[in-house]
């Protein structure tokens, strides 16, 4: 922590002013003692603020005096109230303090299968900002237009106050598509990841990972309830894409993963067997990913809420894999038909995850993966 004086040109005991209107002097405050407090990491203010404000010989301590703009989009979906997406997570409070910088790209890696490309529709009309640029930068990859795809990146980054359809939390941060094609035998889906995850690593310009999908092997499972087919989630299944992720971690780039809904992607059984939820690991990878560096750099991993008193999702994978959770029920976002539609599922709640990542980057793109983790957890609520 370094203490650094507020006014620097002030004495001690230079305390005395002229009245301006009766020409008589008058006692000043001592200002010579006002000083500011810059830490090397994070660390919660209200804590710092309460700790020196105990302190006798200390007469005044508050917060960060901050001067921010009054940012209201102008988007017809927010502006009419629709996106309560926005509202729970007091978007505007954010975009007082940044709306993004241009210059820091999310690229958003699609799972591509059974005729899907895995690319957002680019000239969706919300996708061009009010001046007419696309909010796509240069470079990614292309293909035919793939509606998974398009409402993710709706929820990352679609044009905010162009006078179009929705808001993003993002509002100027822009996107590159990335996908990779897998088969039902999941054992060969990894190595065409690991090919488009080297092309994220070499593209200079992505500072942010977004992942909405889950990497799944398939086996027996006997839970005694039942003998089925259980999709199983590992680390080792993951093989070479480990490595990937390490090295995107270790450069700073922020990764961010959904985590799954379990009744749909974990258990392939009619019924689904209930015994079987309760028996089997809920973790799911890349979202579940730690890596082994000692200062604990990992995927972020997104549950998501709903807009109900209980905002929890029955649906959703838990345990302590689980990071933070985000709006991803009954969300407004682009879809392929040029228009705004709600979609469902971690993997809407993980791209808003990805868009803050991206407002904070704006503000110190030196921010990682353990400091971003460390302002979600401090900032975060229960």
């Amino acid at each position: 922590m370094t203490l650094i004086k507020q006014i620097p040109d002030k004495i001690w005991g230079d305390v005395w002013r002229t009245h301006r209107t009766t020409g008589r002097l008058v006692r000043g405050q001592e200002w010579s003692q006002l000083f500011y407090m810059v830490f090397p990491d994070y660390v919660p203010v209200d804590s710092v603020v309460a700790g020196l404000r105990a302190r006798p010989e200390i007469k005044f301590a508050g917060a960060p005096i901050i001067a921010v703009r009054d940012a209201e989009p102008n988007d017809p979906e927010y502006a009419n109230g629709g996106q309560w997406a926005l509202t729970r997570v007091i978007a505007n409070k954010a975009w007082d303090v940044t709306t993004g910088s241009s210059d820091i790209v999310v690229a958003i890696v699609e799972a591509a299968g059974n005729g899907e490309s895995g690319i957002p529709k680019t000239d969706h009309p919300d996708f061009q900002t009010a001046l007419g640029e696309s909010k796509f930068a240069p470079g990614g990859q292309t293909g035919p237009v793939d509606a998974h795809a398009t409402e993710v990146a709706g929820m990352v980054g679609a044009a905010t106050d162009n006078n179009i359809g929705m808001a993003s939390l993002g509002w100027n941060i822009r996107m590159k598509p990335f996908a990779f094609q897998f088969s039902n035998d999941p054992l060969v889906s990894s190595p065409n990841l690991a090919a488009t995850l080297d092309n994220v690593l070499g593209d200079t310009d992505v500072k942010v990972i977004n992942m909405s999908f889950g990497l799944l092997t398939t086996e027996s499972f006997n839970c005694g309830s039942c003998l089925g087919i259980v999709r199983l989630a590992g680390v080792d299944d993951i093989g070479a894409v480990v490595g990937l992720l390490d090295e995107a971690l270790d450069s700073g780039i922020i990764v961010v993963g959904s985590a799954g809904n379990n009744l749909e992607e974990l258990v392939t059984l009619s019924p689904a067997c209930m015994a079987c939820l309760d028996e089997i690991a809920q973790e799911r990878y890349p979202a579940a990913y730690k890596s082994t560096n000692p200062d604990g750099r990992q995927v972020i991993a997104v549950a998501a809420i709903q807009n109900a008193p209980d905002p929890r999702v029955p649906n959703n994978n838990f345990g302590d894999f689980i990071d933070v959770a985000a709006p991803g029920i009954l969300v407004k976002t682009t879809i392929t038909t040029g228009q705004i539609g709600e979609v469902n599922g971690t993997s809407f709640s993980a791209p808003m995850v990805s868009a803050l990542a991206g407002l904070v980057k704006s503000i110190d793109p030196a921010i990682g993966p353990v400091k971003f983790e460390n302002i979600l957890a401090a900032t975060s609520t229960e």
